[in-house]
């Protein structure tokens, strides 16, 4: 007859008490650049039942839909923080809704 072997990583795991890690001196390191230079366009713009949010402001164009389904796109073009102007452009919007800027 057949038997299924158990995991050894899963015995291991189990049985081992498990602790923090130490403190490492320096907190910050290229990994974590990367993962925010990766993350950061995602973070451009959110979403609410209230409208459209821009939460940063850089050169950047979205096509994205609110949480009711109607769809929306715009585009962003700054110079920010040098001149402070910020040109927002819809180009596409599905009835209206509310912009928020910080």
């Amino acid at each position: 007859t057949g038997q299924a072997q158990p995991d050894p990583w899963y015995e291991w795991a189990r049985s081992e008490p498990h602790q923090r890690q130490e403190f490492f001196e320096v907190t910050c390191c290229p990994p974590n650049v990367l993962r925010l230079l990766a993350a950061l366009p995602g973070h451009f713009y959110s979403t609410s039942d209230e409208g459209i949010w821009v939460n940063v402001y850089g050169a950047s164009e979205v096509a994205w839909q609110l949480p009711d389904g109607r769809r929306f796109g715009l585009r962003q073009e700054t110079d920010y923080p040098w001149s402070g102007t910020v040109e927002i452009e819809f180009t596409e919007a599905q009835g209206p809704f509310s912009l928020f800027v910080r």
